[in-house]
């Protein structure tokens, strides 16, 4: 998998788990690429991914900073914003020696306050 190959999966995987509401996207080793949808964990694609795509896919998200980073210390957490999707929290490391990463949707809106949530001043 090409980068290309690479950005064009994840930005394609968050766009679909915006749009199912996920929490959290899973990629690993292993196993097929994950979200969380209301507390529970759901493969997105049959197959697992390869050491090799799990690599890829990581290092599509990441600048030259974050991957040298990433080279040294073998874990790297930052966001990143894809155009159109929103703002995602990035932590990718490397675990029994392979990479795998896990992306957190951040909200960037802040709900409408309800006299339920907010304390009357």
């Amino acid at each position: 998998m090409e980068k290309d190959q690479a950005s064009k999966f994840i930005h394609d995987l968050l766009k679909h788990a915006t749009g199912k509401n996920a929490s959290d996207i899973f990629i690993a080793a292993e196993f097929p690429p994950a979200m969380k949808i209301d507390g529970k964990i759901t493969p997105v694609a049959p197959q697992a991914l390869t050491a090799l795509q799990s690599k890829e896919l990581v290092r599509a998200v990441m600048n030259d900073r974050q991957t040298e980073e990433f080279e040294a210390k073998k874990e790297a957490n930052f966001a990143i914003n894809p155009p159109g999707v929103g703002r995602f929290r990035v932590s990718a490391f490397v675990q029994q020696g392979m990479v795998g990463m896990v992306l957190r949707k951040i909200n960037t809106e802040i709900p409408p306050s309800t006299s339920s949530t907010c304390p009357r001043c």
